[in-house]
């Protein structure tokens, strides 16, 4: 039976998410003719709540899983985005099976979380509205295609905290993917905002940063956001 279908997969330790998320996903234009299931995965680490949404999606032989995190806000045409860098680059046309938007650290001044090699700091050389391919990046808005994973070992995600090497979930993936032989691509169009609960802010990329002064017109969207947002942002900046 082929796969068919998108599973949309929020992993929430904290069981929460700010208004801004709820009203994107209202506005989220979602791709024609394309079947939905959504699936909220609570009380577990970030990298074991992956896995089993995961798992979940295979068993309802989805074609794509698209992990938006609770405290990130995509702009409203994220999802046929991302579904289209896939459609046009994955399989049988490349080997292009993760697409993802980017956001920040949540730090000042704030990081975009796509990298070129492990170990090589954040990827700044890029414009906003540009895709381009990437070693790695953050899993917050990220598209991935199921097949990707009758390829690669369990655990898929795995987050290490020793002191002595630290590793995020997200680029032990990509890594994964990579050790694999498949690509993963980054959408400098999908820019998404990152909150930080415990100050009351939210980050996202510099608008005098480099992929900003040299934007590709006509190739950005941004995220819904109320009318208090710049508010939180200059709180977020001075935090």
């Amino acid at each position: 039976m082929p796969r068919k279908g998108l599973a949309v997969a929020i992993i929430s330790g904290r069981g929460q998410c700010p208004v801004e998320m709820v009203t994107s996903f209202a506005m989220q234009s979602w791709p024609t003719n394309t079947n939905l299931t959504f699936g909220n995965i609570y009380g577990m680490q970030t990298d074991e709540g992956r896995n089993q949404a995961v798992r979940e999606a295979r068993a309802k032989k989805q074609k794509y899983i698209w992990f938006i995190d609770d405290d990130t806000v995509p702009p409203p045409d994220a999802g046929r985005n991302l579904i289209y860098l896939l459609e046009q680059n994955g399989p049988p046309h490349g080997k292009v099976m993760v697409a993802a938007g980017i956001y920040t650290t949540r730090s000042s001044p704030a990081e975009p979380l796509v990298y070129l090699s492990q170990g090589s700091g954040s990827h700044w050389n890029w414009k906003v509205g540009e895709t381009f391919k990437c070693w790695g990046i953050g899993t917050g808005c990220m598209m991935i295609d199921l097949e990707i994973f009758d390829h690669l070992p369990e655990p898929w995600f795995k987050t290490t905290m020793e002191a002595e090497y630290r590793e995020s979930d997200d680029l032990y993936f990509c890594q994964l993917v990579a050790d694999a032989g498949f690509e993963v691509m980054a959408h400098g169009g999908v820019l998404c905002h990152h909150y930080d609960f415990e100050r009351g802010a939210v980050y996202m990329l510099p608008r005098n940063s480099w992929p900003f002064e040299n934007r590709i017109e006509g190739k950005y969207r941004e995220p819904i956001l109320p009318s208090v947002a710049p508010e939180i942002e200059k709180k977020g900046s001075a935090a």
